[in-house]
C-alpha cells in the first residue's frame, strides 16, 4: 500500500492513491489529451444511442463519466454542464444513490478549482446519501473526495478522521 499526503495528512489509502495523486497533479494527464477527446466523443456516440433508446439511466452515467473526463482535461466549464445535466437526469429517474454519484464526481470538479468550501457541503451531502444506501464503494470514493476537501480547508483533524473511515468501510 502507497502512503500518500493531501493537504499535510498522510494517508494510506493506496487503492486510491492515483485518484488523490490525480487531484494533486493535473500534469500527469497532460499527455493523453488526445486519447481524452478520443474518449468524449465515444461517450458522445452513446449518449445518442441512449437518447435514442429513451434509456435516462444510462444516459446519466455517461454524461457523468464524460464530466469525469472533462475535468481530468481541467476543461472545468464544460464538465459542469455535463455533470448538470446528469444530475438533473439521475433527479428525473429519482434514484439517490446515482445523484450522490455525480454530487462526488461535481466535488472533485470543485476540489480541482479551487472552491473548497463548495466542494466540502457536496461531499458531505453525498457521502451522506451513499451510508443510507449501502453502496460502500461508491462511500469509499465520497468519503475520499470529502477528506480531501476538508484537508484543503486546513481542517486537518476532520480530514483524517474522514479519511480513515474508509478502512471501516472498505469491503
Amino acid at each position: 500500500m502507497q502512503a500518500c499526503s493531501i493537504g499535510g495528512i498522510r494517508c494510506g489509502v493506496g487503492v486510491e492513491f492515483h485518484r488523490t495523486k490525480r487531484t494533486l497533479d493535473p500534469c500527469v494527464f497532460q499527455p493523453l489529451a488526445g486519447l481524452h477527446r478520443r474518449i468524449i466523443k465515444e461517450y458522445e456516440e452513446a449518449d445518442r444511442q441512449f437518447k435514442l433508446a429513451h434509456n435516462a439511466i444510462f444516459r446519466t452515467d455517461v454524461k457523468n463519466n464524460v464530466g469525469n473526463v472533462l475535468r481530468q482535461m481541467r476543461r472545468f466549464r464544460e464538465a459542469h454542464k455535463y455533470l448538470s445535466e446528469a444530475r438533473r437526469l439521475a433527479l428525473i429517474i429519482k434514484d439517490k444513490s446515482v445523484v450522490a454519484q455525480i454530487d462526488d464526481t461535481r466535488a472533485q470538479l470543485l476540489n480541482d478549482e479551487g472552491r473548497f468550501e463548495e466542494a466540502e457541503i457536496i461531499a458531505r451531502s453525498s457521502v451522506s446519501s451513499l451510508r443510507k444506501s449501502g453502496h460502500q464503494i461508491l462511500l469509499v470514493d465520497s468519503l475520499i473526495t470529502h477528506g480531501i476537501a476538508l484537508a484543503r480547508l486546513g481542517r486537518k483533524d476532520q480530514a483524517q478522521f474522514t479519511l480513515s473511515e474508509c478502512y471501516g468501510v472498505s469491503p
